[in-house]
């Protein structure tokens, strides 16, 4: 998610950071195909951390991808069985047991460990199209937002866009919808918005006249 962010920030940003991020790519994508230590990056992920089957064997190095494994397939699992509105907002920890057939993995961790299996698992097809149709507005704002900011303001813009994108990757792999995250994002989403028209960021004073 970090990273994701990061680039896109880059990438907006443009210049000598465009291109250091670029280069800076390119030399992670050489190391993992070119070097010995990327080919055991690889040959663990293949051997273990994203194979599909029940038998792998859990270990403390894979643990926390076979225990995402897990709760991805609990709340596929869910939306398959009710995929119109899902088994209720709350409901996903009460279902777990009935939904994982792996035993290691018998204790729910309250969520399945990604926004979007989320979305799917507890209100179907519904929620989940909601949800998708509401980051696509947001990135439909933040794009006009960058288009029309001025350039003391665009920093707004392209740093919301960055929180934006890491958020949206993040919550690939985990359930970020906590500890009053949404008022955040609420407050960067808001900024965008200023950046778009700057005098927002500058109210006049109660009684002034236009």
């Amino acid at each position: 998610g970090a990273t994701s962010g990061l680039g896109a920030v880059a990438w907006l940003t443009g210049g000598w950071l465009r291109w250091a991020a670029i280069a800076g790519a390119a030399m992670v994508a050489l190391v993992v195909v070119a070097t010995p230590l990327g080919g055991r990056v690889t040959e663990r992920l293949a051997a273990s951390e994203l194979s599909l089957a029940d038998d792998v064997q859990v270990t403390t190095a894979n643990f926390a991808a076979r225990e995402r494994l897990a709760h991805w397939r609990a709340g596929l699992s869910m939306a398959r069985a009710r995929p119109v509105l899902g088994v209720g907002g709350g409901n996903f920890p009460h279902q777990f047991r009935d939904a994982t057939p792996v035993w290691r993995f018998r204790i729910p961790r309250g969520h399945a460990h990604s926004a979007y299996v989320q979305a799917a698992a507890t209100t179907g097809f519904v929620g989940l199209a909601t949800y998708l149709a509401l980051l696509a507005t947001v990135g439909w704002r933040l794009r006009r937002a960058l288009r029309s900011a001025a350039a003391g303001t665009r920093p707004l813009a392209v740093g919301a866009i960055g929180v934006t994108v890491a958020f949206a990757t993040h919550n690939v792999f985990d359930y970020l919808h906590v500890l009053s995250l949404g008022v955040q994002l609420s407050v960067v989403w808001a900024l965008a918005e200023a950046a778009a028209t700057p005098d927002r960021l500058h109210p006049p004073a109660i009684g002034s006249a236009r």
